[in-house]
């Protein structure tokens, strides 16, 4: 009688059982069995399950690969071996009441300590203040008053702020959304402007639930470069509007005009329009008042006072400028723009779309056929500058969050700001940085943030409706300079120059000249139509250069004959063996086809696969294709050394290779042998570590069969051990261990 079944050590082995003569021979390989439900199964078939991972001559084998292979928890004792499902601890989580759950992740997701409280307040209380100027900014790059812009703050603020997965993020009224939803805006009137957010903010919902965030990682540096880079040119130019004369920003929309495909903010139809320009004289008050933003901005970070880095210096800046306006410019008889003049605030709370002063389309196919192109633009924008602004925080907070449910959350915001008759919003990078810097990293902040913003909308309209327009544009002029990556023109320069230019002048900043040109090609799309185009014309490029780029890696490593004695008939036989590296696909199969002269080749063939990526279709298909030619020639090809992952894609796809003589998986160690130091010619000896796909399907279906059919067992036990009466006599569930 053989001992107890060996406990399963922490590393990952099951060693023999001890006692058992077997397990210490060495070359008892062939008295080792394995019983799955009464069925023999010899070793070598298991060993298929554990592929890369080689038995040793112990007979040790590898619990993970065994568990990962068959989809089950599985113990494995050697000796009299055997196959028992493992009993599952009952989880303590299943018992627990659903109101505890609640409550822990309530108290894990927004609870805030007490130490925690002030320092959240303050630090939403500074963000508000900073994003105040920037939601009136956008709202009138969009061309709608600044109420929209402080509204949808507001809104956004609270509703993802909640409802969203990472803590830290300041939402609101953004660059990147006001340049996407203007397209509506212009051509239609604002009446379209909320169905146009609700439809993207549905069209965010659907992204998540499918769990599409990851498609993020498409996403390219060069992209984002190119991205931001257009962004920034879009919103310096959308500012010139502010220099012609009686140019209300709100009022009737702007027919779209057959010339363009999109007006771009009218930021080039500002300079043909033929409206005229304010006079030199006001023009020059205005250039200095948004000097002053603009020196503000720089100069009052560097003062050394502890509060300064928590102030924004833009806030300071437009005190300034107001200060200019009605201290300097008004009363030496000029004027400029003020924001009372575009679009008067009234400290009015958001109110419902269907009660805002205009008249709502018909919500109809029509309707929809003008909204959703930029429905799917806002959505993608939103999303892109969402998840980018969380990685941010991310880095900044060492903590991960759920990217599925911020992008639900982000839907969920732009639909209730749409209901409200909001512009859409989404995260703010550069007020997040500033939010989590001064120490908001709990939903506290974020909060605090919209209400902080509708206490300042209802109690100091008054003073927003004095500040000079021109106080925005050099904000927003600012934070372009800052917004674009300036040395990527370096980098694109660098990367044009020949190698004697770049070593002449120690120019080390060079990239691949695809990447220059894809950051090239997404800025000038961003400019010409739209940040949705402009970023799928990025990832469309980068994927056609990682295509040729991956198909020029695929390569023959070697071709040579070998020639081995067959111990059967000890004839010699010539084996030629083809080493192929690298990716095989659809951009790489004709290549790969062309690396096989069928016809020279004798009648044993060897493709050595350790190096070669099967990665779908077009890969089995060549593959197939080869098989065919070779046993049309009366010749054999076999496969040797397949990665484990490589074997599965093609077990899956085994009756498309019926030609293939013999598939077999294993590890090559050095260069022209073997596992066991045999010539790799010998196919048979080459690889003791395999299965055909037939006998590992069959092992495969015996073993789900015998857990099945032991899960059912213990089932019943735990039934009948709440009642002793219907217990077996012995005691246990009536399954004996095999």
């Amino acid at each position: 009688m053989s001992g107890p079944p060996a406990p399963v050590p922490e590393n990952g082995e099951v060693r023999p059982a001890p006692g058992d003569a077997s397990s210490t021979d060495t070359g008892s390989s062939k008295n080792m069995e394995y019983l799955v439900g009464g069925r023999k199964i010899n070793p070598d078939e298991v060993s298929r399950f554990i592929a890369g991972k080689k038995m040793s001559k112990a007979n040790n084998a590898s619990v993970a690969s065994l568990q990962h292979l068959a989809d089950e928890d599985i113990e494995m004792n050697m000796g009299n071996v055997t196959l028992e499902p493992k009993p599952r601890e009952e989880d303590p989580e299943d018992s627990r009441k659903l109101g505890e759950k609640v409550k822990d992740f309530f108290v894990s997701d927004y609870y805030v300590p007490k130490n925690e409280i002030l320092m959240q307040v303050v630090a939403g209380v500074l963000a508000a203040l900073a994003v105040v100027p920037e939601s009136i900014a956008f709202a009138l790059v969009v061309g709608v008053a600044p109420q929209i812009g402080i509204d949808t703050t507001f809104v956004t603020s609270i509703v993802i702020g909640i409802v969203g997965a990472r803590p830290g993020l300041v939402n609101g009224a953004s660059g990147a959304i006001a340049v996407v939803i203007v397209d509506v805006v212009s051509a239609y009137g604002e009446a379209y402007m909320g169905y146009t957010v609700i439809l993207a903010g549905i069209i965010a919902v659907v992204f998540s639930l499918l769990r599409l965030s990851t498609l993020v990682c498409l996403i390219s540096a060069p992209v984002m470069v190119g991205f931001v880079n257009g962004l920034g040119i879009i919103m310096c130019l959308a500012q010139v509007r502010n220099f012609k004369a009686n140019d209300l920003l709100v009022g009737a929309p702007t027919p779209p005009s057959d010339a363009t495909t999109r007006h771009l903010l009218a930021s080039y139809d500002v300079f043909t329009d033929g409206e005229p320009w304010v006079s030199p004289q006001v023009a020059g008050w205005m250039f200095l008042e948004l000097l002053l933003v603009i020196g503000s901005m720089i100069a009052f970070p560097k003062i050394p006072w502890k509060w300064t880095k928590h102030i924004p210096g833009s806030l300071i800046g437009i005190f300034l400028a107001t200060a200019a306006e009605w201290g300097i410019v008004r009363q030496v008889g000029f004027a400029t723009q003020t924001i009372g003049d575009i679009g008067r605030m009234n400290g009015d709370f958001p109110r419902p779309l269907w009660m805002r002063p205009y008249d709502l389309p018909p919500l109809n196919g029509e309707t929809l056929g003008i909204i959703f192109p930029t429905a799917i633009a806002l959505a993608l924008v939103a999303l892109i500058e969402q998840l980018m602004t969380v990685e941010v925080v991310n880095e900044m907070t060492k903590t991960r969050c759920n990217s599925h449910r911020e992008a639900f959350g982000l839907g969920v915001g732009n639909i209730c700001t749409g209901l409200l008759g909001g512009m859409g919003g989404n995260a703010m990078i550069a007020h997040s940085i500033l939010q989590v810097t001064t120490g908001g990293k709990y939903r506290m902040a974020n909060i605090t943030v919209g209400i902080c913003i509708i206490i300042i909308s209802v109690a100091a309209f008054p003073f927003v409706n004095l500040i000079p327009s021109a106080a925005f544009v050099g904000m927003i002029w600012m934070m372009v300079f800052q917004m674009i990556a300036w040395r990527s023109f370096i980098v694109i320069f660098n990367s044009c120059a020949s190698l004697r230019v770049r070593e002449r002048n120690s120019m080390l900043s060079k990239v691949k000249r695809t990447d220059a040109l894809i950051i090239i090609i997404v800025t000038v799309v961003t400019v010409f139509t739209n940040l949705a185009v402009a970023v799928a014309c990025g990832v469309l490029v980068n994927v056609v250069v990682y295509i040729l780029d991956s198909t020029a890696t695929l390569k023959l490593v070697s071709k040579e004959d070998v020639e081995a004695v067959d111990s059967d008939t000890g004839e010699r036989k010539t084996t030629r063996v083809y080493d192929v590296e690298g990716p095989l696909f659809f951009s790489s199969a004709r290549k790969f086809v062309a690396f096989f002269t069928i016809l020279e080749d004798p009648e044993e063939v060897e493709l050595h696969c350790h190096n070669l990526d099967v990665m779908d279709y077009s890969a089995l298909d060549a593959i197939a294709k080869i098989a065919k030619e070779y046993k049309e020639q009366g010749k054999q090809l076999h496969l040797r050394f397949l990665r484990e992952d490589c074997y599965r894609v093609l077990a899956k796809g085994r009756n498309m290779l019926k030609d293939v003589t013999t598939w077999k998986v294993g590890e090559v160690p050095e260069a022209g042998m073997t596992v066991d130091g045999m010539p790799p010619g010998l196919a048979e000896q080459s690889n003791r570590f395999h299965v055909e796909a037939m006998e590992a399907s069959a092992f495969r279906g015996a073993l789900n069969s015998y857990l099945s059919q032991e899960r059912t067992k213990s089932s019943d036990l735990k039934r009948s051990s709440k009642d002793p009466a219907k217990m077996p006599a012995n005691g246990n569930s009536g399954g004996a261990p095999v």
